[in-house]
């Protein structure tokens, strides 16, 4: 036999090295889907403006696109991928959510040139008809939400300390929330009576129980905070401004269970609870990151040829839309287990 040639002798696995193979098979066994998913740009859907926030109503299979540079939100079927309609307003649209039970529309629309008062406008999803409209100005609707009672929650223009709580039916004020300093970012937990809040340049997140309409729980996080996202309660994915971090927090421990670093800058992020995902929007990378809920990893990039602005995701189909104004398109991605 030459020297060079390597002789491989059968060694029989000590009890130890059984252990160990067996239980690295039980662990790849009982891996969450959600850590072997994988992510697909299926479709894009060009729009002739620049497409910003989106909102779905899945129920329909409806997606709503604000114009980031005119009066309009396009409509576009999910079907067909096709523009089936578009809502004109007398100055700019700056955010809009569903009520996916109700198939109602909310959009807060510049009331000045000022840019910082808003009125709402409702809008009936099954035929887009405008059924709703506010006069006062009374509202920052730069972000809103609404919980699974009915309500809005939308800060105030002019006590900037004051959260308001509407009605989706008639958009009246039913009650005012002091939060302390005025809120940036609200956000809706659809599975408890919670509302969570940023105040502008304190780096909190406030947790506010809307049966008393009072803020209940408060964390520090350790940088403003551009966009929030609950994917199952009582987590709560945060970034942060200017940053290439997003905190994973625990808003009924107040602790933060994970600060996750990206490839880059993340502008924007949206969850499946139904795929324990979440989707993070990364404008400067041309990419859109994939958290998996399970470990707080990143599982993934995907890269897009345009810069994603906004995240929607439909948890009736796992797949998710994503806005990218500099090349007019909406990318269409779908998530498998």
């Amino acid at each position: 036999m030459g020297k060079n040639c390597a002789v491989f002798r059968y060694r029989k696995p000590s009890s130890f090295r059984k252990f160990l193979m067996y239980f690295g098979l039980f662990l790849a066994s009982s891996m969450p889907d959600s850590l072997m998913g994988h992510l697909t740009v299926i479709d894009s859907i060009y729009i002739s403006g620049r497409p910003g926030q989106l909102a779905i109503v899945s129920g329909l299979h409806k997606l709503y696109a604000v114009d980031s540079d005119s009066n309009v939100i396009y409509v576009i079927d999910l079907q067909s991928s096709a523009l089936i309609d578009s809502l004109l307003f007398p100055r700019h649209p700056d955010f809009l959510v569903a009520d996916p039970h109700q198939k109602w529309l909310f959009v807060a629309v510049q009331s000045d040139n000022s840019g910082l008062r808003h009125d709402l406008y409702r809008f009936n999803c099954i035929n887009d008809a405008l059924i709703g409209h506010t006069y006062q100005g009374l509202f920052r609707g730069k972000h809103f939400c609404i919980d699974s009672t009915g309500h809005l929650y939308i800060p105030s223009e002019r006590n900037w300390e004051m959260l308001l709580k509407l009605s989706e039916v008639d958009l009246i004020t039913v009650d005012s929330i002091y939060t302390g300093y005025f809120p940036i970012l609200v956000v809706a937990d659809w599975l408890t009576p919670t509302v969570y809040t940023a105040r502008y340049r304190i780096n909190v997140v406030l947790a506010v129980d809307t049966e008393i309409d009072t803020p209940v729980r408060a964390l520090a996080v350790w940088r403003d905070p551009v966009s929030m996202c609950g994917c199952g309660s009582p987590i709560l994915y945060i970034v942060h401004s200017e940053s290439d971090t997003i905190s994973v927090v625990d808003m009924q421990s107040l602790q933060t269970k994970k600060l996750i670093i990206l490839e880059g800058i993340a502008d924007h992020i949206d969850c499946n609870p139904g795929l324990n995902r979440a989707y993070a929007a990364m404008h400067d990378a041309r990419k859109v990151a994939v958290i998996d809920g399970y470990t707080y990893e990143v599982a993934e990039y995907v890269e897009l040829n345009g810069e994603p602005s906004c995240i929607a995701v439909d948890e009736t189909t796992d797949r998710f839309y994503v806005s990218c104004p500099d090349d007019g398109k909406i990318y269409v991605l779908e998530d498998t287990p």
